[in-house]
């Protein structure tokens, strides 16, 4: 059994957080997806994005996962430098005494179980059942960085680093919360981790978290940008009585220890990330792509001409007005050379237009852009076993090129960059998370986790 698994019997009711492909939970889930989407191939399309079954976990898992023991290149993961984080429940256990995770007790059956609970969204990179990672990193300066993610049986695992992403410490979480998607800071004390159904908040630069509850009922949160000390605006999912997901924005102007919904349009459809350019303009990505000009308190939707093939999961702006937006191609699971969705705007979200990004690399579903100038998208290949799919640009995304991503990496979850060419990423190599670092952009270390 590998170090980064607990036996299924340490779940309450001896079952993973997330069902199994095949059981009855996992065809519950495919009906959600499916009801009520006679809309149109290309936005069915896009909301399935956002179960899990676009991202390249969720892609290969119904095809032939690695065993629990397995590592893609045994030798080269034994000779990578090891960090001191883990992502065991029996190490770790989301508590500041380190007791192991305890999972909630079982919901009672419903009428309606599809929409119970929050929706389990995997992270593409990230933290799967059985085996812990990172979903999520930022850095406030080229030396502190903090990362979140979930452990093995789905409790929540926060870790920070003050080396530039060289070593890596477990920090103590509030008992009992679940898997976190994002985490942003509004300056070197302040910020906010959101995920399945929780939201946490720091006040000490990450050392120790405060829980506190979503207002949104069974809101799985998947993006978080902090403005400041004070205001952050979450973005996520939540499950619809006969219908596929629907998209949510949550606020806080007092440092994540309060929320409250913002208001949203009618049909707004499941939302990944989220980025405010300026006090007052944001936007928010997804099955819909929303817009705010009052600080994330009212959203509108805004349209491309030409459609979307495939949900956005990630948005990042170098400016006031320019931004764009990725999310993993659907159809590059059977044409590995095709680009991934991407999208620009150069109004602040009032009008957007295509943007060409290099071929084979179709599953890049993040972006992340520092200064005006240097940005990166990054995803998975289509084998889950070859390099990760990798793009950099020095025109602030107007141009694209594929570049070698940190070696060993298969798969990238997140990446940040506090100054131009110092910047973090965490991912997996093959189903064992890996962070990667790189002092001027181009040439990256790597080391893996335990």
């Amino acid at each position: 059994m590998s170090p980064l698994q607990t036996p299924r019997d340490d779940v309450v009711g001896g079952k993973s957080p997330q069902a199994a492909p095949g059981s009855t939970d996992s065809r519950r889930s495919k009906r959600v997806l499916q009801r009520g989407i006679g809309i149109g191939v290309v936005v069915a399309v896009a909301i399935v994005a956002f179960a899990g079954t676009v991202g390249v976990d969720a892609l290969h898992q119904s095809k032939k996962p690695l065993p629990s023991a397995q590592h893609p290149n045994p030798s080269k993961a034994a000779n990578l430098p090891r960090s001191r984080v883990h992502f065991t429940s029996i190490d770790l256990g989301g508590s500041p005494s380190g007791a192991p995770v305890t999972q909630a007790p079982p919901f009672v059956t419903p009428a309606n179980p599809d929409e119970a609970q929050a929706p389990a969204v995997p992270v593409p990179g990230g933290s799967i059942p059985g085996f812990g990672n990172f979903n999520a990193v930022t850095c406030t300066d080229t030396t502190h960085c903090l990362a979140v993610g979930g452990v093995d049986s789905g409790g929540a695992v926060a870790a920070t680093s003050s080396d530039g992403g060289v070593s890596w410490f477990n920090q103590p979480v509030p008992q009992g919360s679940t898997t976190l998607n994002s985490v942003s800071c509004g300056d070197g004390q302040h910020c906010a981790a959101v995920g399945q159904g929780v939201i946490v908040s720091t006040s000490d630069g990450g050392n120790t978290w405060s829980a506190h509850t979503p207002p949104t009922k069974n809101i799985t949160l998947l993006g978080v940008t902090c403005m400041s000390s004070t205001v952050c605006i979450a973005s996520g999912v939540t499950p619809v009585p006969n219908g596929p997901f629907s998209g949510q924005v949550d606020m806080s102007s007092d440092g994540g220890k309060s929320w409250s919904e913002a208001s949203m349009p009618q049909g707004t459809q499941a939302l990944g990330g989220v980025a405010c350019p300026t006090a007052t303009v944001c936007i928010a990505v997804g099955g819909s792509i929303m817009v705010s000009q009052d600080g994330g308190a009212t959203w509108t939707p805004r349209n491309i001409a030409s459609g979307l093939t495939s949900a956005l999961r990630s948005v990042a702006c170098t400016s006031p007005t320019h931004c764009i937006a990725v999310g993993a191609n659907v159809l590059g699971q059977n044409n590995s050379t095709l680009p991934p969705e991407a999208i620009v705007t150069n109004d602040s979200g009032a009008t957007w237009q295509h943007l060409g990004m290099p071929n084979n690399t179709a599953f890049v579903d993040k972006i992340s852009c520092v200064a005006s100038s240097q940005c990166f998208a990054e995803g998975s290949d289509n084998t889950k076993n070859g390099p990760a799919a990798f793009e950099a640009s020095n025109d602030g995304g107007t141009t694209w090129s594929q570049t070698a991503p940190p070696a060993g990496m298969t798969q990238v979850a997140d990446l940040a960059c506090p100054v131009v060419n110092h910047c973090v990423a965490v991912g997996r190599q093959g189903n064992l998370p890996i962070t990667g670092r790189s002092g001027d952009g181009t040439t990256w270390t790597t080391t893996a986790l335990t």
